[in-house]
């Protein structure tokens, strides 16, 4: 079972010397937060994996991801209608390789929060998406982390970063390298996941070429 704000801050509390101001507290929560948010980035849990299904209607090339709530990343997506896998492609590349016309709803490409399609369906296209999110935030004592087995990661980063909230002159100088730290590996680790998955798409496209088909 996932573990609470409160089961969470009770041990971060005794970590800092029992500290229960309101100070202590509002660092404590934060800490959380930021904590099970680095967590769920490092770790990948498979609770945060969801899908969900939208039909793309007859002459519409885009989808909006607004709907979902927290979302991280599109894995992949599924043609439901015509049963096959899609392919992605980095939108740098979207109007220099993909073909205008294929034939097919079958590659995507992400934009902000909006996917865009080709072809443009000529009849609705039912389309299941495969994503990640981020996990929601700890507000309420009784709330719980959205994902297991992760809580000695999270309680020692939070207690580290009460620690230094507390104790630390250089505060300003601790966040930013706490931050430069972890998110420049993780925003790499995501742009490669974008370029391989553009090159299997080029393969796959090449392959198709090359074999008379769409």
């Amino acid at each position: 079972m996932s573990s609470s704000l409160q089961t969470l801050r009770n041990l971060i509390q005794v970590n800092i010397g029992n500290r229960d101001d309101t100070d202590a507290i509002l660092v404590m929560n934060a800490a959380i937060n930021y904590s099970a948010l680095l967590a769920a980035l490092v770790f990948d849990p498979p609770e945060l994996k969801k899908s969900a299904t939208s039909t793309l209607a007859i002459g519409q090339d885009s989808l909006g991801l607004t709907s979902l709530t927290n979302l991280l990343d599109v894995i992949t997506l599924y043609n439901v209608t015509d049963s096959f896998t899609m392919w992605f492609f980095p939108f740098e590349q979207w109007h220099t390789i993909v073909p205008s016309t294929v034939g097919l709803t079958k590659y995507y490409t992400i934009y902000g929060e909006t996917l865009y399609f080709r072809d443009v369906p000529t009849a609705d296209k039912v389309l299941r998406m495969f994503h990640s999110n981020y996990p929601s935030a700890l507000v309420n004592l009784g709330d719980t982390l959205s994902f297991d087995h992760h809580d000695s990661y999270i309680i020692s980063l939070a207690s580290a970063i009460c620690f230094a909230a507390f104790e630390e002159a250089e505060g300003a100088s601790m966040w930013k390298d706490i931050a430069s730290a972890a998110g420049s590996s993780l925003m790499l680790g995501a742009r490669a996941r974008q370029v391989i998955a553009g090159r299997e798409a080029l393969l796959e496209n090449a392959i198709t070429q090359a074999q008379g088909g769409k």
